[in-house]
């Protein structure tokens, strides 16, 4: 008996236990709200900076950063609810995997667009 307590994990479960839709669901936002803002810093910062120490890109990067939290705390708090429904294990493995790839397009797209779109910008002007 004590050995089987020892194997279960901080939180109670054992290791072995799969993670429910909605807790694997909010470690993807989490991560991909990390790669968001990286990108933002090393992809899209260099393309916006101008000559001198304006704070003005910089202003600009956090307020994507936190036009970003919205729709990904709407597709983690979605997922509270899809969780605990009574659809069927293959329906929230379809809607799981499609918010998964929308999550990630949007994560890893759109910095790199915006960066494209900067780029285009400063070129024309």
């Amino acid at each position: 008996m004590a050995k089987a307590e020892r194997s279960k994990s901080y939180h109670g479960h054992s290791g072995h236990e799969k993670k429910g839709y909605d807790k694997r669901i909010s470690d993807h936002v989490a991560i991909a709200l990390v790669v968001y803002t990286l990108l933002l810093i090393f992809v899209v910062a260099p393309s916006i900076e101008g000559k001198g120490a304006a704070i003005w890109p910089y202003f600009f990067l956090v307020v994507l950063v936190a036009a970003i939290i919205l729709p990904f705390r709407r597709i983690d708090t979605r997922w509270q609810t899809l969780a605990h429904s009574e659809l069927s294990r293959g329906g929230l493995e379809t809607r799981f995997a499609i918010d998964r790839i929308k999550l990630w397009i949007i994560a890893i797209g759109v910095p790199f667009g915006l960066a494209a779109i900067c780029r285009t910008l400063a070129a024309a002007f």
